[in-house]
């Protein structure tokens, strides 16, 4: 008799655990499934009719028969702190003249020093004004843009890499960089289209994170759909907040609270998996690869392992390095769709041994597309609808003058960069 009572208090203990455990399991469930049933699916069309059915016309012609600049002005810093930006992207320049020049265009190029043992900016642009250039590319330097723009009196094409704060327009200006809010907008392009409405953002604790952090958030709000919310984590050098807030932002101590509370009521040992909260759609991660090979082995800490995770081109050097890179396994980001060309392999490989250039390929591509992109300035700038396929992305131009670029999909699987689209029908 004693012994079948304990096998029915056994068997009712182990009911009570299952039936708690369901309960508390389905309560953040019932929230999420009931907040997506209220999404307006006006808006849902309207995200769809801005990211996918808009599409733009690829413009394809013949680089050979286009009108090609003469003289080219580059203003580069080629001495000092940022050398080996400046040395990568006259790289790509000279790559590219050099292209031109086996189909019998000859261009000609004056290199102007804008770094710490170069000529002033004032004085750079004084000679540009008494030249005859058709086309001056840079400068890169932010802290030179202001000064160039009030001294160049030059009628010569602009094609400035940078923007500074004050951006000033003119027909025969253009502003084109590997700005990271290409970057932003093209999650945000994989995010909405995925109809994702609550995320968490994490972020480094100084003015760039800052910058786009504004940026993620004035994009992701501009569809009003029912209850989107972006939580933010903001973390320094140290990191050690990111692992007290994703406790606080996932509910993990409300799950072991849970956990505590049954085994009292029950007063045995039992497995215990905690519950983190059900209704956060993906993680937007921004930092450097450094930053992100620690952060990310965090969240699958904490059990997110199965939320979408996203970040920028900044997290890949541009070098495929499988062994060193496995812990950004299944991040999604953005990138130059040159870097992944098979075609370029023996280029990248050649630039990969170069200690100059290996950490700065995507300036490079810049420098190739600074020159390719000259006789196509004017007509994407007239039509917005209207893009040219670059080493950078595919390029369109706003009314303002200032270059974008749509670009390619990767996701991190065993250390590698593999392209994806996780865009349906795109």
């Amino acid at each position: 008799m004693h012994f079948n009572f304990t096998k029915s208090f056994l068997i009712y203990k182990y009911i009570l655990i299952i039936s708690i455990s369901i309960f508390t399991s389905s309560c953040t469930y019932n929230n999420s499934v009931n907040n997506s049933e209220t999404v307006n699916n006006n808006v849902i069309n309207e995200v769809k009719e801005y990211f996918i059915d808009n599409k733009k016309i690829e413009i394809k012609e013949n680089f050979e028969l286009q009108i090609w600049p003469q003289k080219i002005a580059i203003i580069a810093p080629v001495s000092g702190k940022y050398s080996k930006i400046g040395r990568s992207l006259i790289n790509g320049i000279e790559m590219s003249i050099e292209n031109l020049n086996k189909v019998g265009i000859s261009i000609q190029t004056k290199i102007y020093d804008s770094g710490e043992q170069g000529l002033s900016i004032k004085k750079i642009s004084n000679d540009i004004n008494q030249s005859d250039y058709d086309y001056v590319i840079g400068p890169i330097l932010k802290k030179n843009i202001s000064t160039y723009s009030n001294e160049s009196s030059s009628n010569a094409k602009k094609l400035i890499l940078n923007k500074s704060e004050k951006i000033n327009f003119n027909k025969n200006k253009f502003y084109f960089g590997l700005f990271p809010e290409d970057d932003i907008q093209c999650i945000i392009k994989g995010i909405l289209a995925n109809n994702y409405q609550r995320g968490v953002m994490i972020y480094p604790k100084n003015r760039w994170g800052e910058r786009l952090l504004i940026s993620f958030q004035d994009s992701f709000y501009q569809f009003d759909t029912y209850k989107k919310e972006i939580l933010e984590i903001s973390y320094e050098k140290q990191k050690k907040e990111i692992d007290k807030k994703l406790k606080e932002i996932f509910h993990i101590e409300e799950s072991y609270s849970k956990k505590k509370y049954i085994k009292s009521l029950l007063d045995i040992n039992f497995n215990f998996v905690p519950h983190i909260r059900d209704d956060i759609d993906f993680i937007f991660s921004i930092g450097t690869s450094d930053d992100l090979k620690q952060i990310k082995p965090k969240l699958d800490f904490y059990y997110a392992e199965n939320i979408p995770v996203f970040s920028t081109s900044h997290i890949f050097s541009g070098v495929i390095n499988s062994q060193k890179d496995k812990d950004l396994n299944d991040i999604v980001f953005c990138d130059i769709p040159w870097l992944f060309d098979k075609k370029n392999k023996r280029i990248l490989k050649n630039l990969v041994l170069s200690d100059q250039r290996k950490n700065f390929l995507r300036f490079v591509a810049l420098g190739m597309d600074s020159v390719n992109i000259y006789p196509f300035l004017d007509k994407l700038k007239e039509d917005q609808q209207k893009f040219i396929k670059l080493r950078t992305g595919k390029i369109y131009i706003s009314t303002n003058g200032i270059i974008k670029r749509d670009l390619n999909y990767l996701k991190f699987k065993n250390g590698r960069p593999r392209l994806i689209n996780i865009i349906e029908n795109e």
